[in-house]
């Protein structure tokens, strides 16, 4: 016996995805409204939740393709015109098309341009591709393109139910309708622009700039241990962080150290390593730039930030540096934990550290707000070196 309404469930389906679609065209051009008025921090949070959107709309399409396999769609009605019949089903198809390629493309981009997605910052997606800002680009079009085809087959979808509404006078229109699902549909809209705008409220307090902390000791290098010779080809410092509730890379590109490290000297040992906070590199250069701003390294008024050791202890892991940090004029206590691996032609260090970024002024302002943009950063440094010699 064949159908003569859709499903409950179906009806539901559809409406959601009704809402869902509008809230994301609101999301995307609040986004675009943030950039050209270089809301960075409010661009960002608009974004990311386009995207937890859109993959909510891809899982929500992906069920509604299903529901509609097992249950069939109800029969046009007989007096419709052959290419009324034709029309109608290519526009239904396309908009099952765009449903899926849509986010999907958009995932593919945000991949591209070394944005990983996070959904809600609940649940991480993975990366479909490596970073590669030409394909960014590529797939940028294609998503606009992508935007464009659904918005001119919704107008169709629309105008053609309004047809069959008040022209036609048949049921084709209040076979999908619902008060129950429009009402949710409704309030699922109105609830997704009210909490998904970020705040421009930063979480915490404003801190005040940390005072500078004198030296706990003034370092002594000692001469007889001879300064490593880095091979900075396969040297790098790196650091990681969460973005959107999702993590993020970077190196910086351009570094020295001073290294005067022996294990069977510890006390006399000593390192400086000085970063050149302009170089940085995170495969995106929007972020790179926000990173250099006055928000965060303000590299314009302080171009470095060095690491000096203090003191040396063993461990049952390895080592751990204990030293200071100075970001901008903040200085304060950081320990480094390291292993040393030597061999006859080669010696590398690896080791990590955690940096609390609000305690350094890194990210001021509304970037305060730990929603968007983690607290903490992880460093990580392999260090390479000739063989060392001994005096």
């Amino acid at each position: 016996m064949t159908a003569t309404t859709y499903t409950l469930t179906a009806r539901w389906l559809h409406w959601l995805i009704v809402a869902a679609i509008v809230l994301q065209y609101v999301l995307a051009n609040l986004a675009e409204a943030a950039a050209a008025e270089s809301a960075t921090l409010e661009q960002l949070a608009l974004l990311a939740n386009h995207k937890s959107v859109g993959m909510t709309i891809l899982a929500v399409a992906i069920v509604r393709l299903g529901w509609r396999w097992r249950h069939p769609a109800p029969a046009l009605p007989e007096q419709m015109p052959a290419w009324h019949r034709t029309a109608a089903n290519v526009t239904h198809w396309g908009l099952y098309l765009c449903l899926l390629l849509l986010p999907m493309s958009g995932w593919l981009m945000s991949s591209a341009s070394a944005y990983s997605v996070s959904w809600f910052n609940v649940l991480q997606l993975p990366d479909l591709v490596a970073p590669d800002e030409a394909l960014t680009d590529q797939l940028k079009i294609v998503h606009e393109t992508l935007a464009g085809c659904l918005f001119v087959l919704a107008l169709l979808h629309i105008g053609a139910a309004i047809k069959h509404a008040l022209w036609d006078r048949d049921d084709v229109l209040t076979r999908m309708t619902s008060w129950p699902a429009l009402v949710a549909a409704g309030v699922v809209f109105v609830l997704g622009i009210v909490l998904l705008q970020p705040s421009a409220k930063p979480i915490g307090d404003e801190a005040a700039p940390a005072a500078e902390k004198p030296a706990v000791a003034p370092v002594v290098v000692d001469t007889s241990i001879p300064s490593w010779v880095v091979d900075y080809e396969e040297s790098f410092v790196e650091f990681s962080g969460e973005q959107a509730g999702a993590p993020f890379t970077g190196r910086w590109t351009d570094w020295q150290a001073d290294i005067r490290f022996d294990p069977e000297q510890l006390a006399a040992s000593s390192a400086e390593v000085t970063i050149q906070t302009g170089a940085v590199s995170t495969d995106d250069a929007e972020r790179d730039n926000t990173i250099r701003g006055i928000e965060f390294f303000d590299v314009a008024n302080f171009t470095q930030a060095t690491f000096t050791a203090v003191s040396y202890r063993e461990t049952s892991q390895g080592y751990v540096a204990q030293g200071e940090l100075l970001i901008k004029s903040v200085r304060l206590p950081l320990e480094f934990q390291f292993t040393v691996v030597e061999s006859p032609s080669v010696t590398v260090l690896s080791g990590t550290a955690t940096i609390d970024r609000l305690a350094f002024n890194v990210g001021t302002g509304d970037w305060q707000d730990t929603t968007w943009v983690g607290q903490h950063v992880a460093v990580r440094v392999l260090v390479t070196a000739g063989p060392r010699t001994r005096t």
